[in-house]
């Protein structure tokens, strides 16, 4: 059964233009909003994604104020929907990164829970990946007056014949959203598991991105690797 992405938006430190809610078309999501006492102001745009997504929206205010009341009222409520659904994942969307040792305490409890600053990098949403793009040819020195100019060294775009290659943050989200659809092709190994990725990105990526790749899918913990290289996947 597809879990369940929970989303828990901090509406004191990010506002609604920041979400591209369109992403939630088709996703298994729960959106918490959480706004303070005196936030009374609810953008057009977002009353019209939340009768767009009827059920998957839900507004907690807080009735009192006071320093980072919204984060202790956010964390209850993780806490709180992490005991009904162990399943679940749970992100907070705020670039705050007071929630970040929250996040490592919840995960140290076996509770998938991050925190990301930007909406889209959220992994349960897709990403659209650039079609790699050609290196760029130099153009043509101009000769100079006095005699020939010396030529400036080869730019990145023009030593790099890899072709682009996704940001970490986008390599993760696909892998999960991978993964996740074909659960049978999961690497039980890490050196399979390194082999694979490199593979389903088109033998782009470097030993540096592989490894970073790796290791933020454990840090996220979506898996974790034994002494012995044995991969665990988290669900």
């Amino acid at each position: 059964m597809t879990h369940t992405n929970y989303i828990f938006v901090d509406y004191e430190n990010v506002r609604g233009h920041d979400m591209d809610l369109s992403l939630m078309e088709g996703r298994k999501v729960e959106v918490i909003l959480f706004f303070g006492k005196r936030q009374n102001d609810v953008p057009v745009e977002l009353v019209q994604a939340m009768l767009k997504f009827a059920g998957q929206f839900r507004i907690e205010k807080l009735s009192v104020e006071g320093k980072n009341a919204l984060d202790f009222v956010l964390a209850y409520h993780i806490g709180k929907l992490s005991a009904i659904d162990p399943s679940g994942y749970f992100y907070v969307f705020s670039k705050d990164t007071d929630y970040d040792p929250l996040m490592i305490h919840l995960r140290a409890h076996h509770i998938k829970a991050h925190r990301y600053g930007a909406f889209a990098d959220i992994p349960c949403f897709p990403v659209q990946v650039a079609a790699p793009s050609a290196p760029r040819k130099p153009a043509p020195p101009t000769p100079a007056p006095g005699g020939p100019r010396k030529l400036p060294p080869p730019s990145n775009a023009a030593q790099n014949e890899r072709g682009a290659v996704p940001s970490l943050s986008e390599r993760v989200k696909l892998l999960v959203e991978h993964f996740s659809r074909q659960p049978r092709t999961r690497p039980k190994r890490e050196k399979t598991l390194r082999s694979s990725l490199n593979s389903i990105f088109g033998k782009r990526l470097s030993e540096q991105e592989i490894t970073a790749t790796v290791a933020t899918l454990v840090e996220m913990g979506s898996i974790t690797i034994s002494d012995k290289g044995v991969v665990n996947w988290a669900d």
